[in-house]
């Protein structure tokens, strides 16, 4: 599953792992600290045999989308239509300098290509987790923060996280503005080059685009057709994730300036998001 952060990944991952026949795992391949060839390690997920760990469908989330470090320059060139290539040819176009001494080879690092060489190998079939706003994709991200900051944790799926996001929520959180906003500008012009990365994926082999909003919408809609791309029987999938941002606006009220956020939202779409982000 190619995703981007707050894109309702983690509800994707719980709710497949109530399946039965699915192992899907979190972020496991999104780093690689060079103890181990990321490859060989890849492989062996795929090739071991099935059993409880690894069941006969498996996959993991990856941010995918990191494509190999220089995504600033990948953006700005696909926002000018300076690409010579597909959105996807850019991104697994390798790093142009390795990172610096004593950090990790991460999913913005060359990993995206290594990866992506072994689902092209077994014949993986690809996800692309999506969202279309921009503004509640910052929001959500706004949120995460404080989440962290109060409780550790950027997700609520466990009994102790979600009566953590309880105690927040009843305290009330007010959102850094200016830090919405820088990331609602990079967030726009990155949901337009993600799906074209997608799109271009699916000239290739089949893709499901898993949009956040539909799977808002109807969630078992969405599941019964994600589980009949994956090979699967559908059934009822279950998942003790929680929505840290509910989508009705009764349920934000604990977001106390949210008004002041949309309003400044509302400012910056009268502007160019590329041209800000790329200046």
């Amino acid at each position: 599953m190619w995703m981007p952060g707050r894109s309702g990944s983690t509800w994707v991952q719980t709710a497949l792992n109530s399946h039965p026949e699915v192992t899907m795992l979190g972020e496991s391949f999104n780093n690689w600290t060079g103890t181990d060839a990321f490859t060989g390690k890849l492989c062996r997920f795929f090739r071991s045999p099935v059993n409880k760990y690894t069941r006969r469908v498996r996959g993991f989330k990856q941010k995918f989308f990191q494509c190999n470090a220089d995504l600033q320059h990948k953006h700005c060139a696909f926002a000018r239509g300076q690409l010579q290539e597909t959105a996807l040819e850019s991104c697994l176009r390798p790093a142009s300098q390795p990172p610096t001494a004593g950090t990790l080879w991460d999913a913005g690092w060359n990993v995206t290509t290594d990866s992506y060489r072994v689902a092209e190998a077994i014949g993986a079939r690809v996800v692309c987790s999506l969202r279309r706003s921009s503004l509640d994709r910052a929001v959500s991200k706004a949120i995460q923060l404080a989440l962290h900051s109060r409780c550790g944790v950027s997700n609520a799926v466990t009994a102790a996280e979600r009566a953590c996001l309880r105690r927040v929520q009843h305290e009330g959180v007010r959102i850094d503005v200016p830090y919405v906003l820088r990331v609602m500008q990079a967030a726009e012009l990155a949901a337009r080059f993600n799906l074209a990365v997608c799109e271009a994926q699916a000239r290739r082999t089949p893709v499901f685009f898993l949009w956040y909003e539909d799977l808002l919408a109807n969630p078992t809609h969405v599941f019964s057709e994600l589980q009949r791309f994956l090979g699967l029987t559908p059934r009822r999938l279950t998942s003790t994730a929680q929505r840290i941002v509910a989508a009705d606006p009764k349920s934000r009220s604990w977001i106390l300036n949210l008004q002041e956020v949309h309003q400044a939202a509302t400012r910056l779409e009268r502007q160019e998001s590329a041209q800000s982000v790329c200046q």
